[in-house]
């Protein structure tokens, strides 16, 4: 297997089509590119799909028994646990209508047929290659917030409240995970995927992260010392902040503010 394939074999995608001779073919483009790839014969079951495996990426027909692409897309951009999972449509539909019901119910893309195979590869590619730099880069960024992770106004209401409910706690070293999915109202498993999906963090590593990013921002614009930041951030010992703050950044908090009073 290819490292690119190899790189894909992480990402499902979940396909909603009626034609089964359309689904296998498109299945098995996509699984030649490495992808992880399901199918379900009507949007019905594949909205209990996407709610029950959380796909990377959604690709629905418009033209479906008991549910059409435009109402799955609806539902799975309303529901909180899906809501972030990019959905692109299919349709044989050209006019402008067609395509504006198809972004008005919330489709990220929208592909006409007869398929361009080709754009619609290089498209799932560079999603997720966005999507994974994005990702990477706010585990190490401490300038970037979890605000830019978000893309849809739902996920936005739900980022909104877990930074300010975390943050009514930050100072708090007994914050734990059990309080913040009372708060939240998730389960731990829910809110474990939800946070995973958007960040590729566990709720723990996001927590940690917030409280990094925030001790960057307090001694980036306060004049404090490093035990009242740890304390401002509920880090009670030195030696942890010191290690866990070099993993996250790649350097300690001493040499980070050695480099702020530089400028």
């Amino acid at each position: 297997m290819t490292l690119s394939a190899t790189l894909n074999a992480a990402s499902q995608i979940l396909i909603a089509e009626d034609s089964a001779t359309q689904a296998q073919r498109l299945q098995h483009i996509l699984e030649q590119h490495g992808y992880r790839v399901t199918s379900a014969a009507n949007g019905r079951l594949a909205l209990e799909a996407a709610q029950h495996n959380k796909p990377a990426l959604v690709i629905s027909d418009v033209v479906m028994p008991e549910m059409n692409g435009f109402a799955l897309c609806r539902a799975v951009k309303q529901e909180i646990d899906t809501c972030h999972i990019p959905f692109l449509m299919l349709t044989a539909r050209t006019a402008a209508a067609a395509q504006r019901e198809g972004l008005d119910a919330g489709a990220d893309y929208y592909f006409a047929k007869p398929l361009n195979i080709e754009l619609l590869l290089l498209t799932i590619r560079n999603r997720f290659d966005q999507d994974r730099k994005l990702k990477e880069r706010y585990s190490r960024d401490s300038q970037l917030q979890a605000m830019e992770l978000v893309h849809s106004e739902r996920d936005r209401e739900f980022m909104k409240r877990l930074l300010e409910t975390i943050d009514s706690q930050l100072s708090n070293p007994d914050f734990d995970i059990e309080w913040l999915c009372q708060e939240m109202g998730m389960s731990r498993t829910r809110l474990y995927q939800k946070i995973k999906g958007l960040s590729q963090q566990s709720i723990g590593d996001f927590i940690r992260t917030i409280r990094l990013k925030k001790a960057v921002q307090i001694m980036t614009h306060e004049d404090v010392s490093l035990t009242e930041v740890m304390v401002r951030i509920g880090i009670q010992t030195q030696s942890y902040f010191t290690k866990a703050f070099k993993k996250e950044f790649g350097k300690t908090p001493t040499q980070f503010m050695q480099e702020i009073k530089k400028y």
